[in-house]
C-alpha cells in the first residue's frame, strides 16, 4: 500500500523523536566513558545523530511538514533513564545502556522502512539504519 505524505511525515516525526532521544542518551554516556578511543567514537556517534535529525527534519519540510521541536517527549525519558541509571556503574554500565538503546533505534528504523513510500525518503531510511548497525556493532565489540 502506498504511503500518503501525511503518513510519511508522522512516521519520520517519531524517527526524529527517537534521534533527539538518543543524541541526549549518548550525551549521558560520555560522561562515563573514560577510554579515549571508545569516547572519541561515541562522539562521533552523536554527531551521527545530529546528522539524522536534520536530515530527517528536512525531508519532512520537503513533504509539507513540521519538524518537532529539540527536546526530548516521554521516549526520550524512557531511553534516557536507562542510559541514566546504568551509567551510576561507569562506563561498563553506560556502554551496556547503549547497547539495549542501539538496539532499539536499530529495530524501529528497520521497521520504519517498511512500506511504500517515495525511494528519496527509503534512502535515508537505509543510511541512517546502517548507521545504527554500525553503531550496534562498535558497541558490541567492547561489550564484553
Amino acid at each position: 500500500m502506498i504511503m500518503t505524505a501525511n503518513q510519511i511525515v508522522n512516521r519520520l516525526v517519531c524517527l526524529i523523536k527517537l534521534g533527539i532521544d538518543m543524541w541526549h542518551a549518548h550525551g549521558h554516556a560520555l560522561d562515563k566513558i573514560v577510554d579515549p578511543a571508545i569516547h572519541q567514537q561515541f562522539v562521533e556517534f552523536r554527531n551521527d545523530h545530529e546528522q539524522h535529525i536534520k536530515d530527517l527534519g528536512a525531508m519532512v519540510r520537503m513533504l509539507g511538514g513540521t519538524p518537532p521541536e529539540f527536546k526530548r517527549d516521554w521516549q526520550g525519558f524512557l531511553v534516557n533513564g536507562i542510559t541514566s541509571l546504568s551509567t551510576v556503574v561507569g562506563q561498563k554500565g553506560a556502554l551496556e545502556a547503549m547497547r539495549i538503546n542501539e538496539l532499539y533505534s536499530g529495530r524501529i528504523f528497520a521497521e520504519a522502512m517498511h512500506g511504500e513510500m517515495p525511494g528519496d525518503v527509503k534512502a535515508l531510511l537505509d543510511r541512517i539504519h546502517k548507521d545504527e548497525v554500525r553503531h550496534l556493532k562498535m558497541i558490541q565489540g567492547v561489550v564484553k
